[in-house]
Formats: C-alpha cells, structure tokens, sequence
C-alpha cells in the first residue's frame, strides 16, 4: 500500500515559478513532472505549463470583493456575457468569482514587464486569486490543415506570441503533447519537413493592429511572391476599429465589415473565432443567439460554426460543433468531435460514421466519467490512492 501525500496551499503565480526555479526572462517555461493542480470551476485541475510571456504592458484590476489581479491587458475573465478581455469590461459587467460575483473596479496601468500565466488541463480556465479566468487554444486546426493541403497560411495571433502559436501548431502537426515537444525536436523538424504549404505567424499586441493593418501585411507578402491562400485573424475582437465607435457592438461589427471587405478583395477564405456568452456554457448545443457582444458577427459571415464542450465533454475529451449558418450549403448539423487538448488534435465526425457513433456513445457515458472521476478526486484528497 503507497499514499500521496497532498498539500493544499495559496500561493501566487510568481512565488511558485520561483519555487521551482523558472528562468526570471521572458518566454521562460515549465513542464511539470509532478501533479501541481490549481482550482477551478470544474474541481482542482492539472496545470500542465507554467510560462512566462513576453515583455508586455502590465495591469493591475481592482474588484469590487477587495481583490486585486495583476495580468495582461488582454487577459480574460469570466462575465456574464462570456469571457471578457480586461480592457473590455466596464463597471455594468457581473464577473464570476469562486465565491459568488463581483464588479472591476478600477484598472491601473503599470509598466512593461514580464508576466506570468499558467495552462490547465481540460477546461482552460482556473481561480486566480478568486477571479475566473481563462486560457485557451485558438485556429491552430484550421492553419495545419491547409498547410498539409499545401496552401500559403497567414496566422495574425493577438493574443499569444508567434513562439507559443508556433509550438501549438508543432503539437497539432505533429501529435506530440505540447510538454513533450522539446523532447522530440527531431520528429518535429521532420513533420514541418513534409509539410506542402507555407506558414506565416505575425503577431501584434492586443488593440494596436486594425484591418488597415492586416490589408498591408498581405500586400507586403503579395510582393514578396507569399500570396495567402488561408487568413487566419485570432482574433477578430483584438482588432482595434479604424474609427472609434461609442458602443463596443457597433465597433465590431465595423471590423468584421472589414474583414469580409479584405476576404473578398484578395478573394481568400478568412477565419476568426469569438466568445458566447456565459449562458451556453452548459448547452448541448450553441446556437446564434447566443453569440457575445454583438448579433451583427452572426450577419456578416458566410459560414459559422459553433463548439460546445460540456464539463462532461472535457472529462471525455469530446465536444459538438454546430453549423449555425452556411450561406453556400446546409447549415443546422451538430456534428461529434473528438478532442485531444494534449496536442489540440480536433477530429470532427459524421453522425452516421463508426467514429461519430462511437463519439457519440462516449458522450452519453460523460456522467458515468464524471462520477468516476469525482471519486477518483476524493480518494486523493483523502490520501488514499493505491498503487
């Protein structure tokens, strides 16, 4: 009989990448080889890096419950109209907290500094300091597809630097878990090796690129002979309005105006991704009404497709993508998926498949995982697991 010991303990971010001795520079990361778990809506969770970014403007975010936050300006918390960036939400906005809801306060501009962020196993979001907060993968599948088909991809990332959007599409491409990456370097050189198409990720930091920025970065590749075939825009609500609007809902829909304009101009397909609101985050199925900030997204694209990943979908590693609107085919079809958040594989079936029969039934075994590792959770909490 062998016992686990656990230790439940608060502690900053920054006191435990000390603890374990994380290079004080920017980009810095860490891959844990022990169990360090973090709370989160979902129970405590697996963080599977810990990293530092790159050097950024600092924030620090004052809350109605007394709480302070220090983060990036673009950092996300959880409201009632879904995950919010800081520099997005106002005094009107209810935040999620463990203990109920608070309001941000005040947001105080600090100095550019190195920051520190963390990434948890299955749900992407853990309790900083009692705040809700997320992180998430992006468009990676969408990219490394059209890459293997051998197209030219531009990936326009404002939110994660082009070090940390690249090792994802390592890991997608390659099927190596993103920890293990660094270890496989060989299989990796190898995989991009093979790869037909070309891929470019440039970076911006959040609110400083508008469309106008992105038009010119295609010209500049179109000169160079690097005509995209694939725009990827991660995404389209960091973008920064090319005129100021009074309300948040009209500046969106000015950018994704925009971005039709350039898909339509260059004629390239032109993806993006957003938030819905906090309501679908235990639907079944998410459809466009419950799209956040602004119904006019829905309106102005030709195609959307919708995830929903249940607590229990997360546990299995499964989700439902819906097609909300398909302006050139059907539209209304909830399709079965398999997620690998490990490597961010995403295989995405027909109901009718083997594979979407058998995604199927391992979602509608979702609470039997649930239960199972719920009780799991309590034997290690109780010191009692055997080995």
């Amino acid at each position: 009989m062998t016992y686990k010991r656990v230790i439940t303990e608060e502690v900053t971010i920054k006191s435990l990448f000390d603890s374990i001795g994380i290079a004080d520079e920017a980009l810095a990361n860490h891959f844990p080889v022990y169990d360090i778990n973090v709370k989160t809506p979902y129970g405590f969770k697996r963080i599977n890096e810990l990293f530092r970014t790159e050097l950024q403007q600092s924030v620090t975010c004052y809350f109605g419950n007394n709480v302070t936050v220090k983060c990036s300006p673009n950092h996300r918390f959880m409201t009632q109209n879904g995950w919010k960036h800081v520099i997005d939400i106002t005094q009107n906005d209810i935040i999620e907290t463990e203990s109920g809801t608070t309001y941000l306060k005040e947001v105080k501009y600090g100095k550019n500094e190195v920051l520190y962020d963390i990434a948890v196993e299955e749900v992407h979001c853990y309790y900083s300091n009692g705040i809700l907060s997320h992180n998430s993968w992006g468009l990676i599948n969408v990219g490394s597809h059209a890459v293997k088909q051998g197209l030219n991809v531009v990936h326009y990332t404002l939110e994660l630097n082009e070090g940390y959007v690249g090792q994802r599409y390592d890991a997608v491409l390659t099927g190596i878990a993103n920890q293990n990456l660094k270890y496989n370097l060989e299989d990796v050189e190898a995989a991009v090796s093979k790869l037909k198409g070309n891929l470019v990720i440039k970076y911006y930091p959040t609110k400083t690129a508008s469309c106008s920025t992105i038009r010119a970065h295609i010209e500049k590749m179109i000169l160079i002979g690097k005509k995209p075939d694939l725009v990827i825009v991660d995404y389209a609500d960091l973008l920064r309005g090319s005129v100021s609007k009074r309300e948040m809902r009209h500046e969106l829909e000015s950018i994704y105006e925009d971005l039709r304009g350039i898909a339509g101009e260059y004629e390239v397909p032109l993806y993006t991704a957003s938030q819905a609101n906090r309501s679908a985050l235990e639907m079944d199925v998410i459809e466009a009404d419950k799209i956040s900030e602004s119904y006019s997204k829905i309106m102005i694209a030709d195609f959307v497709l919708s995830l929903s990943r249940k607590v229990t979908d997360k546990i299995a590693g499964t989700g439902r993508w819906h097609i909300i609107k398909n302006r050139f085919g059907p539209d209304g079809l909830t399709l079965p998926s398999k997620m690998n958040m490990s490597n961010g594989q995403i295989h995405i079936y027909e109901e009718t498949s083997a594979d979407g029969k058998d995604t199927k039934a391992t979602m509608q075994s979702g609470e039997d995982l649930l239960k199972k590792s719920l009780s799991q959770k309590y034997k290690e909490i109780q010191g009692n697991t055997f080995g």
